[in-house]
């Protein structure tokens, strides 16, 4: 059990970093640290020596939490704060005046705060914190933050007795219906300025019931405008999360009456974004309380909803604004087990800070938890994950029942983008029904002919109604349309389930390849489009793709390949080319005219640019390329070929167009949001196949593995005749690593690295990965290092080193091993004077924790330590901040590395240290200066640069009286340094003699060891035969350092002689 003392410092220790987090604005970890900082109080055998500092730390984390607004612990830390203070027998000084007039202040706002979310309202708050300020007042009466606040409670409490705030007067006059057009502006604008207590005030005042009340107005003299206004002032209250779910959680069927009744598509819009309010602010769990199933979320109200925004669309010309606002409603309802990541994402932009937002425990917080900590953390998470996953399962089985009106809009719409964005979302709930054959049983009847089906029920005769039966077969849809449905659900398991879409293709939907046919040759732009997106998402299946060759085959896709529609024709080209590269036979005219096929398609950048960035202003997270997409899946394809890369490196364009190809995939990923866009991950994948030759991916791919990639070669050619031999060597790929050099100097010319990091904002694990892998590899080429620092290469890897979240997948930590590896390349030759300090100092704690990662390669140590070497030159801050992470002891493991070149970059790396205090009381441990001595000595031909760089620390280090005296006393002194300056070796003779010239300058038992050891003697000797260097065989770096080394000898006899 650790003493009182010893607790009391470190929860002092905890103070003081809580300050420096808060004061770089880090409230997270500034109230984990004060945390940390009351648990070592509570410690204390004596609990009273810590009152004091623990009511600090208590004051100090409100502080926090009221900034967090989560104010219910907020006015408990300040309570039991207070209660401390008040134990204590000297309460009258002026520190712990200053801190009671703070907490009472802190619980005061606090309380207030909580006064105006409260349901139904409560007064008491109110004057408990207006107590608080007179007790604050009393204590400092000039307090002019205090004064502000008792004038704001007093006016609010007011208005609570009166009803007479701006709100209540605006509410009331829309229930008069009195100027309602100007009342709704007024509460938008209040909004605007004031949300959290606007938003609360307008729920307490029944405003919600109100403005519900517009927004379904009906008949012939009903204000579309006002309708809109009225939503649109419900979903800016909808912004703010306490509101959402204490006064709109019941209002769904309301939501559900307003898309019924809705005059406009943007009222619809509107009814929807609410609805999505409702499912993030609500459909969430409480941290507080344990995981359940159970949900606020009427199931059967939403997906009527959705029917009847769906159906609304269909009879409007297919309103595609309405449809998006569907798609983003499903995708957040059913986001599954990404329902936490989902949610902080769509509230990442944010104004209002929501204290109940999940918020994942960082790898340093999981570390600090106790076992039962520990266990209870790992048992919510796989609550949370069990949940989700049942929830996302339920959700899909009861969107299946609405599937057929999903499906007739979607065919239905004439836009393909659109369209391919239903076709996305379709494929992604109908994977979270998982199981292939629950799938399977879910889309068979849509793939069956129903007119074929046959009727297993109960026939009961009835007289025949020959009107009835004709109109049923008007209302019955067309053999066209019925294809067109079954095409798009192929399409969506293709995207997402590929097996079950190959089953799909193959045996599910009967006369598959006929049908695809008929909506080829249909000369309906909807028919053709879809039967483009089948055949593209089959090519890329193993088994499916012999169908698309038939079809190629047969002249079929000429049909698509001709249609005036650019997204029918990226769709046909795009299959192609999958086909083209599965074939090997595929020769290089092909590959090029599939190059410019795709260079063509990509010329449709700039209209598809202006449809993502009209989407993204309306609010729509979801949304697709057609074209540009199918451009950028079929480069991803064709750039493993090595002349594909050097086409587009060296500028190739498709005829008449403005832009090369590489301008064109960099403006697209330059986007906003673009690491968020469905093309992210092929563009980061084009830019990183450029980057490196296919026998380092060949290489990269075999590491750690049992065999490398020239054994597999070899077993390869075993049992191969001659003849087949010399074909495969003459298949061999001529790509070489200059070449590759030149392609990345040209990728650095065009801004790649700037549109890699743009790529990587908000991007997925995987579009991360690939990004990443195309930095590091780029970084290798010394001469653009200088691009990527400019470009924000840097910067961003470290970013990604800073991003530490929950536990790690497989991939993240993958990912962030190699942005710590592409810090260390950039930063291997970077003048460290160029960066900034953010970016000096930033890089340090990545490039250490590299350097002790045990799954990292050699290589990756050895250039982390070299380029912590270089940052170690800037100066004191840069060598203090390593110091800090713990670098010393990581560089000392480092030094009986297995692999010479490590041991020689720790051992350099620590000498750049040497000035730093730090490393010289590491230097005085006997221990660590015998090893130092041991490796100064060891100098074969082998170890010589490392020799060469401990004999050198040794050499500064000996300026400091205390390291030379613990040199002196060690038992193989005079036998190390004598064999030092025997070595013949001129460079570690100089750093020898260094040495001999410091311990001689010290004096007293330093200098009478060297004289008794005979290294006066040594030097003497030297001098006299310094003469005599005829027959030796010295090096001309050598011959210049010669006359160094006898001038220092000569010194150093001349020191003795004075000495003495």
């Amino acid at each position: 059990m650790p003493s009182d003392d010893l607790l009391l410092q470190q929860a002092e220790q905890f103070r003081i970093d809580g300050n420096a987090s808060f004061g770089k604005g880090n409230l997270t970890d500034a109230v984990f640290a004060y945390s940390q900082g009351v648990v070592a109080c509570d410690r204390l055998a004596k609990p009273a020596l810590g009152s004091a500092l623990k009511a600090t730390l208590l004051g100090n984390r409100a502080m926090c939490e009221l900034k967090q607004m989560d104010l219910t612990p907020t006015v408990d830390d300040c309570t039991s704060a207070l209660h401390l203070l008040s134990q204590q027998t000297t309460m009258h000084t002026d520190a712990s005046t200053s801190l009671r007039s703070k907490l009472h202040y802190r619980r005061a706002k606090a309380q207030f705060l909580l006064s105006g979310i409260s349901k139904p309202v409560d007064r008491n708050l109110a004057e408990e914190a207006a107590k608080d300020l007179l007790r604050v007042l009393q204590m400092d009466p000039t307090n002019v933050e205090a004064n502000q606040l008792l004038v704001t409670v007093r006016s609010q409490h007011k208005s609570m007795q009166t009803s007479s705030t701006p709100v209540s007067k605006a509410v009331q006059a829309l229930k008069d219906k009195n100027d309602v057009t100007h009342h709704l502006k007024l509460l938008l604008n209040l909004l605007n300025e004031d949300v959290a207590n606007v938003s609360m005030e307008l729920g307490r005042v029944g405003g919600v019931s109100v403005l519900l009340e517009v927004a379904v107005s009906t008949g012939e003299d009903v204000d579309a405008n006002q309708i809109a206004l009225s939503l649109q002032t419900l979903s800016q209250a909808g912004s703010f999360p306490s509101f959402c779910r204490l006064y709109l959680t019941d209002r769904q069927r309301a939501l559900m009456d307003i898309v019924r009744t809705a005059p406009d598509a943007t009222a619809i819009v509107s009814a929807l974004a609410i609805y999505v309010r409702i499912l993030l602010h609500a459909d969430r769990d409480d941290v507080s309380k344990e995981i359940t199933g159970k949900t606020d979320i009427e199931y059967e109200t939403l997906l009527k909803t959705v029917s009847l925004a769906l159906d609304w669309a269909c009879g409007e010309e297919h309103n595609t604004i309405v449809i998006r606002a569907v798609l983003d409603l499903l995708s957040t309802w059913t986001a599954g087990t990404d329902r936490d990541s989902f949610i902080r994402t769509s509230l990442l932009g944010s104004s209002v800070t929501d204290p109940s937002l999940p918020v994942p425990k960082t790898q340093t917080e999981i570390r600090a938890m106790t076992p039962h900590q520990l266990a209870d953390h790992r048992k919510r998470e796989y609550d949370k994950k069990l949940r989700d996953t049942a929830w996302a399962f339920e959700r899909g089985i009861l969107f299946c029942q609405e599937m057929k009106t999903f499906l007739v809009t979607a065919i239905s719409c004439h836009d393909h983008v659109v369209r391919r964005e239903m076709t996305v979302v379709l494929g992604r709930l109908l994977a979270h029904i998982e199981e292939d054959d629950r799938i399977k049983s879910v889309v068979i009847p849509y793939l069956s002919d129903p007119r074929k089906t046959k009727h297993t029920g109960v026939t009961i005769e009835e007289v025949c109604d020959e009107d009835n039966e004709l109109k049923k077969e008007e209302n019955f849809p067309t053999n066209l349309e019925l294809k067109m449905e079954r095409a798009l659900i192929t399409a969506s398991l293709l995207l997402s389930k590929k097996d079950v879409g190959a089953w799909s293709l193959l045996s599910g939907w009967h006369n598959a390849a006929d049908e695809i046919l008929d909506l080829i040759q249909s000369r309906d732009d909807r028919a053709m489009c879809l039967a483009s997106e089948v055949v593209s998402s089959a090519a890329t299946v193993e088994n499916a793709r012999h169908l698309v060759s038939n079809l190629l085959t047969s002249g079929s896709l000429k049909t698509l390949l001709l249609s005036h529609d650019r997204d029918i024709r990226s769709g046909a080209t795009s299959a192609i080319a999958k086909l083209g590269l599965s074939d090997k036979s595929t020769d290089e005219g092909e590959i090029m005219g599939l190059l410019e096929a795709a260079c063509e398609l990509l010329e449709d950048e700039a209209n598809e640019t202006e449809i993502a960035r009209e989407n993204k202003c309306r609010g729509f997270k979801s949304f697709a390329f057609t074209s540009v997409e199918r451009a950028i899946e079929m480069i991803t394809y064709l750039v493993v070929n090595t002349s594909v890369k050097e086409e587009l490196a060296a500028g190739f364009r498709s005829r008449n167009a403005p832009h090369t190809a590489l301008e064109r995939l960099v403006n697209t990923a330059d986007l906003p949001n673009a690491g968020d866009s469905l093309s992210a991950f092929g563009l980061a994948t084009i830019f990183q196949h450029m980057a490196a030759t296919n026998e380092q991916i060949r290489k990269e791919a075999f590491e750690g593995k049992e065999v490398t990639m020239e054994q597999y070669d070899e077993m390869q050619l075993m049992g191969k005749t001659q003849e087949e031999k010399e074909v495969i060597e003459s298949q061999k790929d001529t790509d070489t690593q200059n070449a590759c050099q030149e392609r990345i100097r040209k990728m650095a010319n065009a801004n790649v690295p700037r549109a890699i990091v743009t790529l990587m904002e908000g991007s997925s694990e995987h579009t991360l990965e690939q990004s990443v892998i195309c930095l590091t590899r780029m970084a290798g080429e010394q001469s653009i290092r200088g691009f990527l620092v400019q470009q924000g290469a840097l910067s961003a890897c470290i970013k990604v080193e800073k991003k530490e979240g929950p536990t790690e997948t497989c991939v993240m930590k993958k990912v962030t091993r190699l942005a710590r590896h592409c810090i260390a390349k950039i930063l291997i030759s970077t003048n460290p004077a160029l960066l900034t300090s953010a970016q000096r100092l930033g890089s340090i704690r990545p490039l250490i924790l590299l350097i002790r990662d045990n799954k990292g390669t050699e290589l990756q140590h050895f250039e982390a330590l070299i380029a912590v070497t270089n940052l170690s030159s800037a100066g004191e801050d840069a060598q203090s901040r390593i110091v800090t992470e713990k670098g010393i002891s990581s560089f000392h493991f480092c030094m009986f590395s297995e692999n010479v070149l490590v041991r020689r970059a720790a051992t350099e790396a620590m000498c750049n240290l040497v000035q730093n205090q730090a490393m010289l009381n590491f230097l005085t441990e006997t221990a660590h200066l015998k090893l130092w001595l041991a490796f100064a000595s060891d100098y074969e031909e082998e170890n010589y640069e490392g020799a060469r760089a401990a004999s050198g620390c040794l050499a500064m280090a000996t300026q400091d009286e205390i390291v030379a005296i613990k040199l002196i006393e060690l038992p193989k002194f005079k036998d190390d340094v004598v064999s030092l300056l025997e070595s013949g070796r001129l460079e570690l003779m100089h750093r020898a003699l260094v040495i001999v010239s410091n311990l001689l300058a010290h004096g007293g038992q330093c200098g009478k060891k060297v004289v008794a050891e005979g290294l006066v003697e040594f030097c003497r000797a030297y001098v006299h035969a310094a003469g005599k260097t005829e027959g030796l065989d010295f090096s001309l770096e050598e011959q210049t350092l010669l006359p160094v080394t006898v001038d220092l000898s000569k010194r150093i006899v001349e020191q003795a002689s004075t000495t003495s």
